[in-house]
């Protein structure tokens, strides 16, 4: 592993090489906050590589920027890969029933509830665990960057393979399972009971006493019982970070969320807790 004082990490199996790209296929991710780049080798469904380059959310991101990460990242600047997806991590999506979707409608919905830039690409997700569509913006400057650079990519929202795989995770019992994925400014929520999605939503906190009342005030919405439900932490947190400890003190089963057990990993992903990049490997559901 290799990381520095700017967050950047890189992760390699020892035996990727940048000329066996066809083997591979290559998840990226972009947000306001970061892009980032996971490599899948679907033969052996093994997760061989990543790369994170965090992003100043008051700098933004932009193509000049994209464009300057991918040609220092070994990953997006490989060619030829068996597949190409990117999630974006934008936040700007909300989500609507199966029921009162149509295509037509989809900028529509996603004005009811998001502010979105005039220029945005609107796509709509087809949720496979649960009755709806996941609507979501991305830059169109992404969007062009992207088909440019991988023609036939996938687009989905990061929100999408997060949901399927956590709706799928417990379906077979009634466990009240919250998700908090943390990031530098943001908390995005998760809240399922056995199949059944409860709440999806991000919000922006300063410290760690905003970010736990968000997690009681779901609770408090929701009905559930800080005594019963499970809290799993997923993202840029760890046991000895004061919002862990905070939520500790109120809702008794918390924990960190594992990788997700449908792939195996390169060993070079040992070296970092199991917590930390969890919502991206979620991502690899979208083309495995």
């Amino acid at each position: 592993m290799t990381a520095n004082d700017s967050g950047v990490t890189v992760l390699a199996d020892a035996q990727f090489s940048p000329e066996d790209t066809i083997l591979y296929d290559l998840m990226v991710s972009v947000g306001e906050d970061h892009v980032a780049a996971l490599l899948y080798k679907h033969a052996e469904k093994m997760i061989a590589a990543l790369e994170y380059y965090p992003i100043n959310e008051k700098e933004g991101n932009n193509a000049s920027l994209f464009n300057q990460i991918s040609e220092q990242s070994t990953l997006l600047s490989g060619k030829g890969y068996r597949k190409a997806a990117c999630l974006s991590a934008f936040r700007s999506n909300t989500l609507v029933p199966n029921p009162l979707f149509t295509e037509i409608n989809a900028s529509d919905y996603l004005s009811f509830s998001n502010q979105t830039a005039s220029e945005t690409t609107v796509i709509a997700d087809v949720l496979h665990q649960i009755d709806a569509h996941n609507v979501h913006a991305i830059p169109e400057w992404l969007h062009s960057v992207l088909s440019l650079k991988f023609p036939g990519v996938i687009i989905n929202h990061r929100s999408s393979a997060l949901i399927d795989y956590l709706t799928s995770l417990n379906k077979n019992s009634g466990v009240e399972l919250m998700v908090a994925d943390i990031t530098r400014e943001y908390i995005e929520l998760v809240v399922t009971r056995g199949n059944k999605l409860l709440l999806h939503n991000t919000y922006k906190f300063e410290n760690a006493e905003g970010l736990v009342y968000f997690i009681l005030f779901a609770c408090e919405q929701l009905q559930l019982n800080p005594e019963s439900v499970c809290l799993r932490f997923s993202g840029q947190i760890n046991s000895e970070n004061p919002a862990y400890k905070l939520a500790h003190k109120y809702i008794r089963d918390t924990g960190f969320m594992e990788k997700p057990d449908l792939f195996t990993y390169s060993d070079a992903f040992s070296e970092i807790p199991e917590q930390t990049f969890f919502s991206l490997f979620t991502q690899v559901l979208c083309v495995s």
